[in-house]
């Protein structure tokens, strides 16, 4: 075994090596980059919401989370801190991968991490951010602590990656098909996110959005036509071909082309 004052003394690669010996969990290359091939798939949606498809929860790397959790504990116990980012956005990624459109758990445990990276002094970069994002998108109830994450990017000048906004929309637009109206307001304000930095919400999502508000209340009307406004002003054309009908039939009061 090591002794303490060799771990005091440990380097990224250090850490990483024994976690990865407690855990199991930390992926090599070729996982992480099928991981990123999956992820470049978030950008395909079709308009009956189905644009995100949400997590079923990795049971491997839920065992990780906690495993890596207790580590640091046990680090933590010896009088070591644990601190690089690295080692913690493997974590955090692992939370993502835990996450399950049923439970919170993994969101949660995803802050957790996170307060523990500020209580060591590390500083979160934007791939710290993008993991947790990610965790708390993935699960249930997760879009608005999604966005108070990205709201914090905002107000700590980190870049919000476009691919991280795009999975927060489709989280909304899951939720409101499946009957959560409580982030209507939260879809908009991703889309205002999106036009204050420069992003431009694509047709197939924005259709996809107008189609889950629900019902023909007035607010649904107002916000269906928020988002009408915000593709006419990118110069999206909302009437598109063989949507229209779906569309139509799925959000009346919609307003009209004129």
């Amino acid at each position: 075994g090591l002794l303490l004052s060799q771990l005091s003394e440990l380097t990224v690669e250090d850490e990483l090596g024994l976690m990865a010996s407690f855990t199991g969990a930390f992926p090599q290359m070729g996982e992480e980059e099928e991981w990123e091939e999956e992820e470049e798939g978030i950008d395909n949606c079709v308009l009956d919401g189905t644009c995100c498809a949400m997590a079923l929860g990795d049971s491997e790397a839920a065992r990780s989370v906690e495993s890596g959790l207790k580590f640091i504990s046990d680090m933590k116990a010896n009088g070591i801190t644990f601190g690089n980012v690295v080692s913690y956005n493997a974590i955090l990624e692992a939370c993502a991968r835990a996450a399950a459109e049923d439970s919170d758990t993994y969101a949660l445990r995803a802050f957790e991490v996170r307060g523990l990276m500020l209580a060591a002094g590390v500083t979160p970069n934007a791939e710290t951010y993008e993991k947790l994002v990610r965790a708390c998108a993935m699960s249930a109830g997760g879009a608005f602590k999604a966005m108070s994450v990205i709201r914090d990017m905002i107000e700590n000048e980190v870049e919000v990656p476009t691919s991280v906004l795009c999975l927060l929309l489709d989280t909304c637009v899951q939720d409101l098909n499946k009957g959560r109206g409580t982030v209507a307001g939260l879809s908009l304000d991703v889309l205002e996110i999106m036009q204050q930095s420069g992003v431009l919400p694509d047709q197939e999502r924005c259709l996809s959005l107008i189609s889950a508000m629900p019902g023909d209340a007035e607010w649904s009307v107002i916000s269906r036509n928020r988002v009408v406004e915000v593709m006419r002003e990118v110069g999206l054309d909302y009437l598109a071909g063989e949507k229209l009908a779906l569309l139509v039939q799925k959000a009346p009061g919609i307003v009209e082309e004129g």
